[in-house]
């Protein structure tokens, strides 16, 4: 119970969420007050985590900005990821560039790929002995993803569903109110009969 689904273009989460939370959006935001009780799932071109999360992270995005607590593990798969924050399980980042703030601390163990191997430096975020290894392994799924590409077809895809959403409330709407509409139809034609 207390899951929440959400989709659209701009979505920013203003209240609590007691389950999991699932999001696919163009710009996702999670602002400090908030907190997640559950697992999180994102899908997004610009995020930005600054609220608490209990469980696990799993993120894929454009641009991903991370400065709350995941008190779960982090599985990030993005273009830029900014952090500065806290991930007390272990991390798996695939990402062009990882920039890590002065605040950003790992507590379990990180396996990451960046375009450059000494692209990021975890040696000051590393917490009670957790380690961060760079994993050329990691490089597959990266190189799989069009990042251009996916982002027009998620965009389509967003377009279509609003188009078969807009569609769907239209008929729904005529269904359970068709004597309303029949009833306005008929006030329409004989005003339009009197106007003349």
């Amino acid at each position: 119970g207390g899951d929440l689904r959400l989709m659209g273009g701009n979505i920013r989460i203003n209240k609590p969420v007691a389950g999991d939370l699932t999001i696919t959006g163009g710009e996702i935001r999670i602002p400090k007050d908030v907190r997640i009780g559950g697992d999180v799932y994102i899908a997004g071109g610009n995020v930005w985590i600054e609220g608490d999360i209990a469980g696990n992270l799993r993120i894929a995005g454009g641009e991903v900005f991370l400065s709350g607590t995941v008190m779960g593990n982090l599985h990030a798969q993005t273009g830029h990821l900014g952090l500065s924050g806290t991930v007390k399980g272990t991390s798996k980042i695939v990402a062009q560039e990882i920039d890590l703030g002065s605040d950003a601390r790992f507590e379990g163990d990180v396996q990451y790929w960046t375009k450059r191997e000494n692209g990021a430096d975890f040696s000051k975020a590393m917490a009670g002995g957790a380690q961060a290894k760079y994993d050329n392994a990691l490089r597959p799924g990266y190189d799989k993803v069009d990042w251009k590409h996916s982002a027009k077809k998620g965009m389509a895809a967003f377009t279509a569903f609003r188009a078969v959403s807009g569609l769907l409330l239209t008929l729904l709407l005529v269904a359970f109110f068709n004597t309303f509409f029949a009833g306005r139809a008929g006030l329409a034609r004989q005003f339009a009969a009197r106007s003349m």
